[in-house]
């Protein structure tokens, strides 16, 4: 009983995390779904302590090919990161999934983009569409261990995200762009749990 009230009424936080963002920008999406998008994946990472003693996030967007948004150690504050996620631009293309799990895999966990040999690796994968190439990229970054987790929305190949995540568990799903907010605490609640004093995050 005495863990279960100590437990209560502490502070759940993230922990000290790396974790990719990895954002379709196919031309599928449309640039006002990719507006929802970046609100969503903003209203995710406002659940994390952001900073180098928390959670740091790097993006990656990626249609056919894949391009590095921001490093893993560039926005270090809640508000600078909010900004910067709500900023990354929108050029329409194809949908490569497997070249956007790659591209994070070998340009955003890398010391020198900011990468912590001590923490934990994480990919938020979030698309709309069918995979254009294979996302066996999913399993080489599970073998460099890291953890997949995809956010499908409106039409997807549910198949290809297992595939990726490796893990039915880790995918998860929105009928439309509006529904998106739906699933930010689902997503936010399946990274690990730490306990701490309570604090307030205000950055």
């Amino acid at each position: 009983m005495e863990l279960f009230l100590e437990r209560r009424f502490q502070l759940c936080v993230t922990g000290r995390r790396d974790i990719a963002l990895v954002i379709d920008e196919s031309a599928s999406v449309m640039s006002h779904n990719y507006a929802k998008q970046l609100v969503f994946l903003q209203n995710v990472a406002s659940k994390f302590s952001i900073g180098k003693q928390g959670t740091q996030f790097g993006a990656v967007a990626f249609n056919t090919n894949a391009r590095l948004a921001f490093t893993l150690d560039q926005y270090l504050t809640k508000h600078s990161l909010l900004a910067a996620i709500g900023s990354v631009s929108y050029i329409p293309g194809g949908t490569s999934i497997g070249a956007g799990i790659e591209f994070a895999r070998q340009h955003l966990f890398t010391a020198a983009n900011g990468d912590r040999s001590d923490v934990d690796d994480y990919m938020i994968v979030i698309t709309d569409g069918f995979s254009a190439d294979t996302v066996t990229s999913g399993i080489a970054a599970r073998n460099a261990g890291i953890t997949l987790f995809a956010v499908a929305v409106d039409g997807y190949d549910i198949n290809d995200l297992i595939a990726a995540t490796g893990d039915v568990s880790k995918v998860f799903t929105a009928p439309n762009y509006d529904s998106l907010n739906t699933i930010v605490d689902l997503l936010a609640n399946a990274f690990p749990c730490d306990y701490s004093s309570p604090t307030f995050d205000l950055e």
